[in-house]
């Protein structure tokens, strides 16, 4: 992976609840590409670790991935927006999982 990819993808929600992506100005078709796999591995993981967050009243949703940096942010909400477990919830379960799962992710972070 070269460090010169740039650009982010903002995952929106189509009819039939396919995941699409909207990229930034200036990113190439194999970066478009590269990041589109990566999201849809995010997503994937979020999925997987939606349950255990809703059996608390909260939930989990990805806001943006930016394939440059490697940063995910993320939206708690629910009871994840206010509870103080909440960011050692996004380290050491999500963050962990992602890292694991998805090579190209470097943090995770709540906005």
């Amino acid at each position: 992976m070269g460090s010169n990819v740039t650009g982010s993808l903002r995952p929106a929600e189509k009819p039939g609840g396919r995941l699409t992506t909207t990229p930034v100005a200036g990113m190439s078709e194999v970066t478009t590409t590269r990041a589109s796999e990566a999201l849809m591995q995010i997503e994937s993981v979020l999925a997987s670790i939606r349950p255990a967050v809703r059996s608390d009243g909260g939930d989990i949703e990805l806001v943006a991935f930016d394939l440059a940096s490697g940063r995910v942010q993320v939206r708690m909400v629910g009871a994840c927006h206010a509870c103080p477990m909440s960011m050692a919830t996004l380290r050491a379960g999500v963050e962990q999982r992602l890292r694991m799962v998805v090579p190209e992710v470097q943090e995770v972070e709540a906005v």
